[in-house]
């Protein structure tokens, strides 16, 4: 599966303020780990870049060459603009969504979500599925959203798309309970 590594929606004339090429405390460049992370876990990533900074970023992250690139050329450049430029590069299939700054999530997290959308089918017309706590409130700062195939089609459609929280798009919030939150089954006496 495919994963939009949502990298070019904070842009600005100043180099150093360039999404992703911070060090993490291994030394590392956020960006470089993020593509790092996500292909041992076999996914196939499209990086989004724009503006000013993608120059700043391909310098500097050598490990975009192991991605697939898209630039959003958007008037104004936004995390929606960059999931709707990521989009064009999946063929109107699923994809899961991640902003390069986010934490990379658990693997469970991401197979989790996976296993909803398989579970519900590949054709719901549920637009986005996103993990929340038991409360509702969203898992690890709200992503990997996982696009379904009908969000895929509709977002790359929209007008006036400015925002993930758009209302013409249709969340289903899944409960996510890592391994470590569920209770034991009960022992047998």
């Amino acid at each position: 599966m495919k994963v939009l590594l949502l990298s070019g929606y904070r842009t600005s004339e100043n180099i150093e303020d360039a999404l992703g090429v911070g060090r993490e405390a291994d030394g590392q460049r956020i960006l470089d780990n993020r593509i790092q992370e996500l292909s041992r876990l076999g996914f196939e990533i499209i990086t989004v870049l724009a503006g000013h900074q993608a120059d700043e970023q391909l310098r500097l992250c050598p490990r975009i060459a192991n991605s697939e690139m898209v630039f959003d050329t958007s008037d104004h450049v936004n995390l929606a603009s960059n999931l709707k430029a990521g989009l064009a590069a999946t063929e109107s299939e699923g994809c899961f969504v991640l902003p390069v700054e986010v934490p990379m999530p658990a693997p469970e997290l991401w197979r989790f979500l996976n296993q909803e959308w398989g579970r519900q089918g590949f054709h719901t017309e549920t637009q986005v599925f996103q993990a929340v706590d038991a409360q509702g409130a969203p898992w690890h700062f709200g992503f990997p959203l996982l696009i379904t195939k009908a969000g895929n089609q509709l977002i790359r459609k929209l007008s006036g798309f400015h925002s993930l929280l758009d209302s013409r798009l249709g969340y289903a919030q899944l409960v996510y309970l890592p391994q470590s939150e569920v209770a034991p089954e009960p022992k047998a006496l």
